[in-house]
């Protein structure tokens, strides 16, 4: 009894960090969107007219659905490149194993804003990608259409996540012993079936965390639309940050927040009951 009871002082401090940085700012946008607006500030008249405007708004959709179209696209392209890294980091015996490792953790602790003016240097008129196909005689319209659209901001996401979804997986992967692939060999299964019903069943549970967190914080961004998605590419953070920013509605913009989180958390809460319910997620 003890143990457990020590446990749990040893979390409490964590857990009221945990609290003071996560719930308490939701709590205080789940209360600004009943509140009236004043310019840049709320007036405490309760409302729930800010919601009777978000639902009622045809943009609010169109750029919810983008913004799920995005991080659809942005988890379906970063989790199976994620994990075939993570794969070649677990079973991997050559020499690149330790430094492709090293790089990978780095890419985790880099700078976002760093790589998304980088993406936006590379596809650039005057970039290397334009330089390139200069060189070679070829033409250059395809960077020129590229920047500044939804592919452009899906290509900056995808290259941003693959890193911490191959360290997501690695971890799981570091789990399953060498002992239990060994004893699959030696009941008959081949590399494939080993892979089938071996590794991936027991990582599922990594790649399935690995695609909720890529599409929970690509559905919330709002800086890579702004910098490299353009007109097609807006996506429903960039109107809660017009809505905070530039047009100092703070109720509109916590209801904004708060149906988006709860559309999105349904979605991913959803799938993963349909996924339980089919056998995939398994414990």
């Amino acid at each position: 009894m003890r143990r457990p009871i020590l446990g749990y002082a040893l979390l409490a401090p964590f857990g009221l960090i945990l609290a003071g940085l996560l719930l308490v700012p939701a709590g205080q946008f789940l209360a600004y969107s009943f509140l009236s607006p004043v310019p840049f500030g709320v007036r405490f008249s309760p409302t729930l007219a800010n919601y009777r405007q978000v639902l009622a708004d045809p943009s609010f959709w169109n750029l919810f659905r983008n913004s799920l179209t995005v991080a659809g696209m942005t988890a379906v392209l970063a989790v199976p490149i994620g994990y075939l890294l993570a794969l070649h980091l677990r079973f991997s015996s050559g020499r690149d194993r330790v430094p492709l490792l090293m790089l990978t953790v780095v890419a985790v602790l880099g700078g976002y804003l760093v790589r998304l003016y980088a993406w936006r240097i590379l596809l650039g008129t005057n970039g290397i990608l334009a330089s390139v196909l200069s060189f070679l005689g070829l033409p250059l319209s395809w960077p020129e259409r590229v920047l500044f659209t939804r592919s452009a901001g899906v290509i900056a996401l995808v290259n941003a996540y693959i890193p911490f979804v191959a360290v997501i997986a690695y971890g799981s992967l570091l789990d399953i012993g060498d002992d239990v692939l060994h004893a699959a060999r030696d009941l008959g299964a081949r590399s494939a079936g080993v892979f089938g019903r071996v590794i991936l069943p027991l990582s599922g549970r990594a790649l399935y965390g690995s695609f909720a967190i890529v599409f929970l914080l690509t559905a919330a961004d709002y800086v890579t639309p702004q910098l490299l998605g353009g007109a097609k590419g807006v996506m429903v953070g960039v109107a809660i940050y017009d809505q905070f920013v530039r047009l100092g509605n703070w109720p509109l913009g916590a209801a904004m927040s708060v149906v988006a989180v709860a559309l999105t958390g349904v979605l991913v809460g959803a799938s993963w009951l349909v996924l339980r319910l089919a056998g995939v997620l398994r414990g």
